[in-house]
């Protein structure tokens, strides 16, 4: 399968969360912000989860059942690619519809993000699949996420 501009170093083990234990919508951004900030993908944690949430509030990330692409381009963001959280029993990111239970937040650099919008396109095409979201619900490590998720990409 091709990849668009190098997709297998726009995700990692390392920020993957096969248990987000927040069952709201800023305690699970927080949780897959910390771990691009913990893998060296963003410098400023609390700066990039305020850009994310910024642009939440604007409209909502929520753009298939079950599924949500909270994001944000961000001055702390060293590197384009996408953190994933599970969530088997559900985050709430608003008052209406079913609970989220794949949450994948792409951080983007304010600098090149030409990669950025088929990037997107290719993440929201793939998770949009309701078998691969069942996949990933039954993933119970960081890195068997990681290969469900490059063996469907």
């Amino acid at each position: 399968m091709t990849t668009i501009s190098g997709l297998e170093n726009r995700i990692d083990p390392k920020v993957m969360v096969p248990d987000l234990q927040s069952g709201d919508r800023i305690g699970a951004i927080k949780e897959l912000v910390d771990r691009m900030h913990q893998a060296g993908w963003v410098d400023d944690s609390l700066s990039f989860l305020q850009s994310v949430l910024v642009r939440e509030d604007q409209e909502s990330t929520v753009v298939t059942e079950g599924v949500a692409f909270p994001h944000a381009r961000s001055h702390a963001v060293k590197r384009l690619g996408a953190a994933i959280g599970v969530s088997r029993e559900g985050v709430r990111f608003g008052d209406q519809g079913e609970p989220v239970h794949v949450v994948c937040l792409l951080g983007v650099p304010t600098s090149n993000s030409g990669d950025y919008l088929p990037l997107l396109a290719r993440v929201s095409q793939t998770f949009d699949d309701r078998a691969f979201q069942e996949c990933l619900l039954e993933c119970s490590s960081s890195e068997h996420m990681y290969r469900t998720i490059r063996a469907a990409l």
